[in-house]
């Protein structure tokens, strides 16, 4: 994985709500996650999430997202 790129995280709001699913932007500012993978941020840095080879994304700190059990989908952005 080239860990200079960005990555959007998209995840649900909350069950029954029907409004826009969240995003959140993040990049690799150096590091790797309890997995062994690059450690992606967030500007602010209150998000935090290791993103595999195969754009699997484990959250580590979430700020204000939902339940981190809540699937989150990471894409890989230009």
């Amino acid at each position: 994985m080239d860990t200079d790129q960005r990555w959007v995280l998209t995840y649900p709001g909350a069950p029954g709500a029907h409004c826009r699913q969240q995003t959140a932007v993040v990049e690799h500012r150096g590091g790797h996650g309890p997995r062994g993978h690059a450690l992606f941020t967030d500007e602010s840095g209150q998000i935090r999430v290791e993103i595999t080879e195969d754009g699997l994304a484990y959250l580590i700190a979430w700020a204000d997202l939902p339940d981190p059990q809540t699937p989150i989908h990471a894409e890989p952005l230009p």
